[in-house]
């Protein structure tokens, strides 16, 4: 092939999409070069540039077990079909699909989480080696190839370091997305350690490499073509809450740019992808920086981005992907010639590089599920057990960035679940990677404080309903004998946990409105009413309020889990945990705990078991019948009786003494001020 046809930095765009002699296939055919058993390590990020038709065509045809790698989200061609079809066996090292998160959840499919700076020597270099098996093979989606050279097409992420570490290479030439994206490129392999020199990027956004991707033409096994786009990224509409935290974001800065020498001669961005990142672009647009230098470094380029350019306000913009809506795409698209002098896509090990993150002073603002009184951040699991995506690029910058931002909302749920908690359920940034968190109730800088101060600073940034039960913890915990520098009071802390991410509300029967004992005519019922509620969120925590007009607050946690109901469904596990608080004239009473366990399905009738007359009553053995465990402070004792598969009856029994401890009985006859109150829950159906 002619040397003049190989596309070059100064002359990026190739005449052709099909340049030499290819080896052309069918999208099955190609398919068919993948053996049973392979390590598959695909192109995409930010759910762009990844191969559409091969993965397609693999999960319609006969089993595999597939190790999956990509540099970011990817389509659904890939994480939906290839998990559905039982292709995927592995996972690495970030998803974003519905089908592979319930998949890892439920223990289907391994997965492993990486930084994105990590991944291309990891795969190089062996890093992954217990997960990878078979021949590994590179499927990548490309706008242009030769027959030693590839251009990507709408995000770089680890193609070049996955196509240098293939034993075999297929590509997807997509003609639905133009060759001038060649211009946006800057294609630079780092040689491994110990050889590896410093990266000689001065600039944000100077080029230091070219705009393809090279290979040993004896890799190549097969050109697909295609042209389906990409399944745009889809950005939510800034709501209230957004617009607060770009406010409370827009104000930080502004004083920030007065105060830090950092930040002197110029302000180097970096934010998250998603929703909350693309609106809290807006408070950078109407921020007064001077005559500063406005660039951004960081994983994305997202539509806030654009805006910013068409603005003349961002001087230019260095990511590894074009993670943008369908609007977005097609801007960029019809006028690529403009943004290409603007915009440069880079390696995912340049762009997240943490020298470069270092060198260029960036600010890095990303989000996070829940951070805790210390400044520990959870950005990837719910519960602390269930992946939601990954730790992706947000460790890079937390990490390394002069100043690490985390901006979120106070809370999920429609206000009822508190994202800032005693203590974090997982921990991907620690307290010592966080110099700012951030919300729509304020900002909490946590540079140089204590942790005690820093637990007065989140608390004030946290929900309003939340912040007396976050002091008292935060009291209760430095009351401790032994508080120490981070004081923790373990067992509340995880409470938290227990009743945070939930179902929807059940609904409540104040005293009255059910008798005591059930009508079996309603069981059926109640019994398709309960599972038709509660199977969407089968093992989540849920936390309910109900009115009480005598006791105030009192709030009550339940929660519902089965373990491999599927796959068994004659023996199911099921856990019932009631927990409240309770103030009466002013006396406040915590800690008063119920735990019902169980095996097997629930009879459809139970006696009544009461507090005051089975204080422990639990069996170990694994058989088939219910235990409670109650512990029983200021007199007070609960009765519970259990209505079969439609639910279950809780009275709240006062009593006039306030000195019991322990498992005790108790001696209740002061019942004149405190009535007996019963309030009911459908149960979440076992077994089923």
């Amino acid at each position: 092939m002619p040397a003049s046809l190989r596309p070059t930095r100064e002359n990026p765009i190739p005449t052709r999409r099909l340049i030499g002699e290819l080896p052309i296939a069918t999208p099955q055919s190609a398919a068919d070069e993948i053996p049973a058993t392979a390590t598959l390590l695909v192109s995409g990020f930010g759910g762009v540039g990844y191969p559409k038709l091969v993965p397609e065509a693999i999960a319609a045809g006969p089993d595999r077990e597939l190790t999956v790698v990509s540099g970011g989200g990817v389509g659904g061609e890939i994480d939906t079909q290839l998990i559905e079809s039982g292709d995927m066996r592995r996972r690495y090292p970030f998803q974003t699909r519905p089908s592979s998160r319930t998949a890892i959840n439920h223990g289907e499919l391994a997965f492993h989480d990486r930084h994105i700076s990590q991944l291309a020597d990891e795969v190089r270099a062996g890093g992954l080696r217990h997960g990878f098996s078979g021949e590994t093979i590179a499927v990548i989606e490309a706008v242009a190839i030769g027959e030693e050279w590839l251009i990507p097409s709408t995000s770089i992420g680890h193609t070049p370091a996955f196509v240098a570490a293939a034993d075999r290479l297929i590509v997807e030439v997509n003609r639905s997305q133009p060759r001038e994206l060649a211009r946006v490129h800057d294609v630079y392999l780092r040689d491994l350690p110990p050889q590896r020199a410093a990266i000689p990027l001065p600039e944000p956004t100077d080029r230091i490499g070219s705009p393809v991707v090279e290979f040993a033409p004896d890799q190549l096994a097969a050109v697909v073509e295609t042209d389906r786009p990409d399944d745009p990224y889809e950005f939510r509409d800034p709501g209230a809450t957004d617009r607060e935290i770009a406010a409370n974001l827009r104000a930080f800065l502004s004083a920030e740019l007065d105060r830090n020498p950092v930040l002197a001669d110029s302000l180097c961005l970096q934010f998250g992808v998603g929703s909350l990142g693309n609106a809290l672009m807006s408070a950078v647009t109407e921020l007064n920086i001077g005559d500063r230098e406005l660039v951004y470094f960081g994983e994305v380029v997202q539509d806030g981005l654009l805006d910013m350019l068409d603005s003349g306000q961002l001087r230019g913009a260095s990511a590894t992907s074009l993670a943008l809506s369908e609007d977005g795409q097609r801007r960029l698209f019809d006028d690529i010639g403009r943004y290409a002098d603007d915009i440069v896509l880079r390696p995912g090990d340049i762009s997240n590089a943490p020298s470069l993150i270092n060198r260029f002073g960036v600010v890095g603002i990303n989000s996070a599920v829940e951070v805790d009184l210390y400044g520990n951040v959870n950005a990837t699991h719910l519960n602390g057990t269930h992946v939601v995506n990954g730790i992706g690029g947000g460790g890079d910058f937390a990490r390394n960035c002069r100043l690490g931002v985390i901006a979120l909302p106070a809370t999920a749920g429609d206000g009822d679940i508190s994202r800032i908690v005693p203590m974090a359920s997982h921990v991907d940034h620690t307290e010592h990677d966080v110099s700012v968190i951030l919300t729509e109730h304020g900002v909490a800088d946590l540079r140089g404080k204590s942790p005690r101060e820093r637990a007065a600073a989140i608390i004030d940034i946290a929900g309003p309903e939340s912040r007396d039960e976050l002091a008292a913890y935060r009291d209760q915990a430095e009351s401790g004998q032994d508080a120490g520098n981070t004081p923790h009071d373990l067992d509340e802390a995880l409470s938290w946990h227990q009743r945070r991410w939930c179902p929807p509300r059940h609904r409540w029967w104040n005293p009255g409105e059910l008798p005591r004992g059930h009508n079996p005519a309603d069981s059926a019922r109640d019994l398709r009413e309960s599972k038709t509620e509660a199977e969407p969120h089968r093992g989540q925590w849920s936390r309910l309020r109900f009115p009480t007009p005598r006791y105030q607050p009192l709030v009550m946690w339940l929660r519902y889990s089965v373990w491999n109901a599927q796959r068994a469904r004659s023996k199911c596990h099921y856990r019932l945990h009631v927990k409240y608080n309770f103030c009466v004239f002013g006396n406040c009473y915590r800690g008063v705990s119920l735990e019902l366990l169980g095996h097997g399905r629930l009879p459809m009738s139970y006696p009544e078991y009461d507090a005051r007359n089975h204080g422990d009553q639990c069996s170990d053995t694994g058989e088939a019948r219910d235990c409670i465990r109650c512990r029983l402070f200021g007199g007070h004792a609960i009765s519970v009786s259990l209505l079969g598969s439609r639910g279950i009856v809780i009275s709240l029994v006062g009593g006039s003494h306030s000195d019991h401890r322990g498992h005790q009985e108790q001696e209740h006859s002061g019942y004149d001020d405190y009535s007996a109150q019963n309030w009911f829950c459908p149960n979440l159906p076992v077994g089923v």
